[in-house]
Formats: structure tokens, C-alpha cells, sequence
């Protein structure tokens, strides 16, 4: 085997004799099936892995000159860059666990970089990447720093995709998504929370893979020609800045949420498709969807004395067969280019109503259930409790993980009734919290949270589904650092008897204070804190833990 246990650096450019040993490494690389290092810098070789064989990097890989051309399996821990005389891409797979930074040439190919990083995983440079596939997993953020474009599958699997009106997520023509929830999903455990470009050239729709605040809630835009046009969208989850300014035939626009929608470039006129999903609405607020129309914020709405800015229709050409208060679609009519808005302006879009029957404006807020600890933390909120008593919360243990609807008897965990903290708190809308601490099993589990009128009418308004892994809870405060010494990343390690306010933070040999690594409150359990030693000069550190009235201190080593 193939093994690279130290500090590798490929030097393509200087003396013949240290070409001859890359050319042996890479022969090497070329015919057996796995290679380790735990830091790789190119500096001008081209390296070449082969169908099947598998390179591990326990830490950065720098491409500083010369060409990766990966056709294996390349896994990267920390980060990977490709400088600006730098090339590397390839139709195998790139594991990549922090930065994704490239600032050179990638050649796509048929590969696909998997962004797995568990913490906040920032992808950009200074170019512009197109990616063939391009995958989200293992639940962390993911930041674009750089507009990125996807031009074969982009795979929501486990991340957020955060993104800005500059630093966008594109799709080209030929690019899509796919979702293992499938959108609209609430909760949603992978989306993109910002603006999000499609190019189009044909009347077939698209969907978005927008969300935010865990909410996955899609909308679709269906071109009416085939001219060559760009539409970018972005999904909010709380009302519009003004949802009382509205033109008649609209009689009320929806205080829980919105969309942006616009053309970057072309000119196709389309229709819009919005959703609402579980959770969103209860069957008093809608029980009327025919009477639900697209509304469109108009910046000069003809209205009396003068232009202007209102909540206008943008009709309805289709509402999804069989839409109830729980779930469904509405599409407007065709809506022309102009008033789509252009890159500098985004038009905003809802669901409004014409008729009183659907009291849109007098809505829950977003329902959510996690898990901290062994315990399962349920918060929601409302804007206005009108005739409101309080809530209840029943548990539903989930008997099949292939089927969400094989469900054990609910079992009701908390109640108005005998907790004062599910009574209605003001009829203006309030916030609410309170905790499942029950010797729960591992499995799946669905909360289901209902409101209570004060005629006795208990009304399902909300539900939401936790994967619950019971956690070893250690004995005591306990500290361990990984690896020691540490070259790049140093992983902190702490485990916690009960839930506790914790002060961590990392100290130089004569004391002083270099980071502060954690300044909150946490639940019991095992912690882990990923730091990058990359800007630390070689020497001896120390981790200071403070916690329940406990101290405790580790040591390691960083080695250039």
C-alpha cells in the first residue's frame, strides 16, 4: 500500500532528481489503491488517479501549480484549493470536509464534489466553478462566497445552501436538484436559503429548492416561450414589510410568508406556482382555497389619488386538484416580464384571497421540534390569538422508518390545561416553548400540535418529525484533543453530566487568551469543536474549560 504519513510537497518545478521521485510517487498513486497524507501541496506535477483508487487526505490539499485529474476518490478533512495556475477536476469524486476555494481552472467533467463538512463549509474563490454534480451532506452549512453553477445534479441531501444576491446558486440549462425529502417538505433538512437562478429555454417548469428557517417550501416557474432567459427566486418564511396596503379584488395577502421572484436576463413571460404546505394554515383560516389568487407587490399600483406601492392580483390560472387548508398550490396568470422585475429589483409574490372567508392575515407562525440532549425542545409561535384558549402536543412513535404513516397510538405529553405555559398568551400573537423530557427510545417520532377555540373546537394545526438517537451522557466534565499535535485542524472534544452554561477558551504558554472557542449554554452530552490552527505559529497551546463550577485543562502542540 501506498502510504503518505507526513507533509508532502510536490515540486514539478525544480531539480530532476526530485521530478524523478514525483514521477515515482505518481506511478505509485497510479497502481495502488489507496494513498494517505495529512497535508498534500502540489507545486507543479500533474497528478493523475485512476478509476477505483482512493486517495485519503487527513487535512488540506493545496494545488498551488500544476493539474489534478481525479477519475477515483479523493477525501479530503479540511480544505481544498485550487490556485489561480492551478487545475483540477476530473470525473471521479471529490469528499471535501471544509473550504471549497478555487481561484484557478476546474474542469468538470462527469465528476462530483460532495461538500460533507459536519460545521460551516464557506465555497467560492476567485472564479466563477461550474460543477457537473455537486452534493450537500452531513448536515452543515454550506456558504457560497462566489457565484457556483451546477450544470448536471446538484443533491440536497444533509446542508443548507446559504447564498446572496452576488453570491448565487445558478442552474444552467441542462442543470436540476434532487431532494431525498422531496420539496415542499416542512421541516427541511437541505435547501437554499437565498437567491437561487435557473436558465431556462423551453415552457417546462421548474421547481426551486428554496427554504429557510428548516422550512422547504418550493415554488415553480413555468416559461410561456423558449427564449433564452434567466429567473431567480428566494423563499422567506415571515410576512412582507407591508401587507395592509391592498387593491381591491384582494381582500387580504398572507402574513407568514413570501417569495422573490424576477428575470436576471431574457424576457419570457411566465406563470408563477406558490405553495403552502403542513403547518402553515388551520382549517378556519382557509377553509375557501377557490377563493385564493397570486398576489404581487406593485411598486406603482394604480389606486387613487395616484400610483401607488400595493399588494395587487397576478390572477390564478390553475389551484392544485383537491388543495385543502393542509396542503396545495396556486398558479398565477401569466405574468409579463416587466413585472417580474429586473436583477436590481426583486418583486415580491404571495398567496392572497378574495374573499373573508380565507382570514389569511390571522395565522400560526412556524412550528419546530429538535432534539437537545435526551430531550426534545417543541417551539411555535402565532400573530394573533383570536378566541384562543391554549394548545396541546401529542407524540406519535413512528413503527416503520420506510413508511412515515405506520404510526403507533398518539399519546398526548402536554396540555393547556395542566401547563400554563401552552395558554393563550395575547390575542395579538406570542411565542411558545416547552420540552419533551421523557426516556424516549431511539426512533423516529412525529409531534403533532393542536390549538383549542374556546367553543371546544381542537383544531390540528401543525406537525413536525424528529429522529431521536439517545446519547451516552458522560459521568463527568470530561476534555479531549485530536489530533496532538495538531498540524491544521484541531478537533476540541468535551462531554457534559448535565445541561450547563460553558466558557472555553484557547490559551498561549505564557497565558494570554488567543480564542475564545465557546461562550453559551449547552445541553448534556458530547461536544465537538473543529478549530483551524492553520494561523497559529508552532508551539504549545492549551484548552481552558469552564463549566458547573468545574475547571479543566488539556494541552496540545502545534507543529509546522
Amino acid at each position: 500500500m501506498f502510504s503518505l504519513h507526513a507533509l508532502h510537497v510536490f515540486r514539478g518545478a525544480e531539480r530532476a532528481s526530485r521530478l524523478a521521485v514525483f514521477a515515482l510517487l505518481t506511478m505509485l498513486a497510479l497502481t495502488e489503491s489507496t494513498a494517505h497524507a495529512q497535508l498534500m501541496i502540489n507545486k507543479g506535477a500533474t497528478i493523475v488517479t485512476k478509476v477505483g483508487s482512493y486517495t485519503q487526505v487527513n487535512g488540506a490539499y493545496q494545488n498551488q501549480t500544476g493539474s489534478i485529474d481525479d477519475s477515483g476518490t479523493v477525501t479530503i478533512t479540511t480544505d481544498f484549493t485550487n490556485n489561480s495556475a492551478a487545475t483540477a477536476g476530473g470525473s471521479g469524486w471529490y469528499n471535501i470536509g471544509g473550504n471549497f476555494t478555487n481561484d484557478g481552472t476546474f474542469v468538470r467533467k462527469t465528476g462530483t464534489v460532495n461538500l460533507n463538512g459536519a460545521s460551516n463549509q464557506n465555497v467560492g474563490g476567485a472564479v466563477v466553478t461550474t460543477f457537473y454534480d455537486l452534493q450537500f451532506t452531513n448536515g452543515g452549512t454550506k456558504t457560497l462566497t462566489q457565484k457556483e453553477i451546477v450544470d448536471s445534479n446538484c443533491y440536497f441531501t444533509n446542508g443548507v445552501c446559504y447564498t446572496t444576491q452576488t453570491n448565487v446558486l445558478n442552474f444552467t440549462t441542462n442543470g436540476n436538484w434532487v431532494n431525498n425529502a422531496g420539496l415542499p417538505v416542512s421541516p427541511a433538512i437541505s435547501y437554499v436559503d437565498g437567491p437561487c437562478e435557473k436558465d431556462m429555454n423551453s415552457t417546462n417548469r421548474f421547481w426551486f429548492p428554496v427554504g429557510k428557517a428548516s422550512r422547504g417550501n418550493t415554488c415553480a416557474i413555468t416559461p410561456s416561450s423558449s427564449a433564452a432567459t434567466t429567473y431567480r427566486t428566494q423563499y422567506f418564511c415571515s410576512k412582507y414589510v407591508n401587507t395592509t396596503s391592498i387593491q381591491t379584488p384582494l381582500v387580504a395577502v398572507s402574513t407568514i410568508q413570501y417569495w422573490h421572484a424576477d428575470i436576471v436576463s431574457g424576457g419570457a413571460d411566465a406563470i408563477l406556482r406558490l405553495y403552502w404546505i403542513p403547518g402553515d394554515y388551520v382549517p378556519a383560516w382557509m377553509p375557501t382555497p377557490s377563493g385564493l389568487v397570486v398576489g404581487r407587490w406593485d411598486t406603482l399600483a394604480p389606486v387613487v389619488p395616484g400610483p401607488t406601492p400595493a399588494w395587487v392580483t397576478a390572477g390564478v390560472s390553475a389551484l392544485s386538484p383537491g388543495a385543502t387548508y393542509n396542503s396545495g398550490w396556486i398558479e398565477s396568470a401569466t405574468v409579463v416580464s416587466a413585472k417580474y422585475g429586473t436583477s436590481i429589483i426583486n418583486r415580491p409574490f404571495t398567496l392572497a384571497s378574495t374573499t373573508s372567508d380565507n382570514s389569511l392575515p390571522v395565522e400560526m407562525g412556524k412550528f419546530t421540534a429538535r432534539q437537545v440532549g435526551n430531550t426534545v425542545k417543541l417551539n411555535w409561535n402565532t400573530y394573533s390569538e383570536i378566541q384562543n384558549l391554549g394548545f396541546e402536543i401529542e407524540r406519535h412513535p413512528v413503527l416503520s422508518l420506510t413508511d412515515a404513516e405506520t404510526v403507533a397510538a398518539p399519546v398526548l405529553i402536554r396540555s393547556f390545561e395542566s401547563d400554563t405555559a401552552l395558554q393563550a398568551k395575547s390575542p395579538w400573537g406570542a411565542n411558545y416553548e416547552t420540552t419533551d423530557d421523557a426516556h424516549l427510545a431511539t426512533g423516529r417520532y412525529v409531534y403533532d400540535l393542536y390549538q383549542i377555540d374556546r367553543n371546544g373546537i381542537r383544531t390540528h394545526a401543525a406537525s413536525q418529525t424528529v429522529d431521536y438517537s439517545e446519547k451516552a451522557i458522560p459521568g463527568s466534565l470530561t476534555i479531549s484533543i485530536y489530533p496532538n499535535p495538531a498540524v491544521e485542524t484541531a478537533h476540541i472534544e468535551f462531554g457534559m453530566p448535565t445541561d450547563a452554561y460553558v466558557s472555553a477558551g484557547l490559551y498561549d504558554v505564557s497565558g494570554r487568551l488567543v480564542e475564545k472557542l465557546v461562550d453559551e449554554n449547552l445541553a448534556a452530552g458530547v461536544h465537538t469543536i473543529s478549530y483551524s490552527a492553520s494561523h497559529l505559529a508552532s508551539g504549545n497551546y492549551s484548552v481552558v474549560l469552564l463549566s458547573g463550577g468545574m475547571r479543566m485543562r488539556e494541552s496540545f502542540v502545534v507543529n509546522r
